[in-house]
C-alpha cells in the first residue's frame, strides 16, 4: 500500500502516547521511575543527556504537570514513485504550522 508508513506512524504514535502517559504517572508514584529507564535503555541507546538531567528534566515536567506535546504530521500527500512510495510536503501549510507552533503573534 503506498500509504502504509503514514498508518505505520499513526499506531507508533498511539504507542508513544500510551507509553509516555504510563511513564508520567508512575514517576509521579516513584520519582525514580525516569532514572530506571534511562538506566535500562542505556546499552542501546546514546545520548548527550546524563542521568542527572534526566531525573531534573523528569521533576520539572512533573512539577509544572506538562504532559506529552501534540505528535504532529507533515502535511503533504504520498504518491507511488518508480519504486517506491514517496512523500511530498506541502510546503505552504508546512510553513503555517511552523509558525503556529513555534511562534506567538504579537499585535
Amino acid at each position: 500500500e503506498v500509504d502504509a508508513n503514514i498508518k505505520r506512524m499513526e499506531r507508533q504514535k498511539i504507542y508513544l502516547n500510551a507509553y509516555v502517559e504510563k511513564a508520567i504517572n508512575m514517576t509521579k508514584q516513584d520519582i525514580k521511575t525516569p532514572l530506571n529507564i534511562y538506566n535500562a535503555a542505556s546499552d542501546y541507546s546514546i545520548t548527550s543527556i546524563d542521568a542527572a538531567s534526566v531525573t531534573y528534566l523528569a521533576t520539572r515536567l512533573i512539577d509544572k504537570n506538562i504532559t506529552f506535546p501534540n505528535i504532529m504530521r507533515l502535511p503533504g500527500e504520498v504518491k507511488m514513485g518508480e519504486e517506491y512510495a514517496e512523500f511530498y510536503v506541502n510546503e505552504r501549510e508546512f510553513y503555517e504550522m511552523f509558525l503556529e507552533t513555534y511562534y506567538n503573534q504579537i499585535n
